[in-house]
């Protein structure tokens, strides 16, 4: 079938041509730029879809299950009701995205940026998210995994290298004391 895609806002055409379905058209354009496109109520399901770009894309209702998009861009894009369930979100960006009412049964979210995004009602996690905008760096945590200034590691390593990082990010010995006691509170859950 002849799939278009387009740009929401200038109505540049992103892929065009022949393809079996949606999914297949995206999978064939891993790494590709879908800013602003707008795949609401669109079935991406199994695609492979790693580095893309959706910054401000509109995935509204749309089906992501058991997609790979490990470091793909979802800034300020609108995944509202999307199924994210069995998706391997690894690493991408979804700071600032609209995630209300969005299932993430089962995803990989190892790595993943949330920060500013709108949470609510999201489902399927079974695990407190925590985020918190610190004196430095932004304090993410997810699922035993805490992000501070882009590094990402387990809880058991920031309960050990918590100083190590701070001095080697210029914290003074007082930021030092505050992200060790988020660390804290995170291991107290």
């Amino acid at each position: 079938m002849n799939i278009e895609i387009k740009n929401r806002s200038t109505g540049k055409i992103i892929i065009s041509g022949e393809y079996e379905s949606v999914s297949d058209a995206i999978s064939q354009n891993t790494g590709a730029n879908f800013s602003e496109a707008d795949l609401s109520e669109a079935d991406l399901s199994g695609a492979d879809i790693r580095r893309a770009n959706f910054f401000r894309a509109n995935l509204f209702e749309a089906t992501l299950f058991g997609a790979n998009f490990s470091e793909a861009n979802f800034s300020e894009a609108d995944l509202s009701r999307a199924d994210l369930s069995r998706a391997d979100l690894s690493g991408a960006d979804l700071s600032g995205a609209n995630l209300s009412r969005a299932n993430f049964s089962g995803a990989t979210l190892f790595g993943a940026n949330f920060s500013g995004a709108d949470i609510r009602e999201i489902r399927g996690l079974t695990f407190p998210i925590i985020f918190v905008s610190g004196s430095i760096h932004f304090f993410q945590y997810l699922d035993m995994h805490i992000g501070i200034g882009g590094e990402f590691y387990h809880i058991e390593y920031w309960k050990i290298m918590y100083d190590v990082f701070g001095r080697e990010n210029g914290y003074t010995e007082e930021q030092i004391k505050e992200y060790h006691g988020y660390i804290k509170m995170c291991d107290n859950l």
